[in-house]
């Protein structure tokens, strides 16, 4: 079994310059980003579910998985358009693994 974790965004201080001068046209500029990057993983998203893949809502990702080797999951992703090494893939062999996932 393959887990994979698809980052979506985390706290505004580990994505931000919030320092005390705070500019106001960095929530802007940062929403542009937000904007992208969630239609981006809006589209990742479509493509793994067709081809089978689980989804999952944690607290800064999405954590798919699959029942797939590691090497059948890489061979997936690039027919699938995606660069694995882009990824957090995981391959989960015991029972206490899976159970955590």
């Amino acid at each position: 079994m393959i887990s994979l974790s698809l980052w979506i965004y985390g706290k505004p201080e580990w994505e931000l310059d919030l320092d005390e001068d705070i500019d106001p046209n960095l929530f802007r500029m940062h929403g542009e980003e937000l904007k992208q990057r969630l239609n981006i993983i809006a589209n990742m998203t479509e493509k793994l579910q067709a081809s089978g893949w689980s989804a999952t809502g944690a607290l800064y990702t999405i954590d798919f998985s699959k029942n797939l080797t590691f090497r059948e999951a890489e061979k997936e992703l690039r027919k699938l358009g995606f660069d694995p090494d882009s990824f957090d893939l995981m391959e989960l062999e015991d029972e206490e693994e899976l159970e955590q996932f």
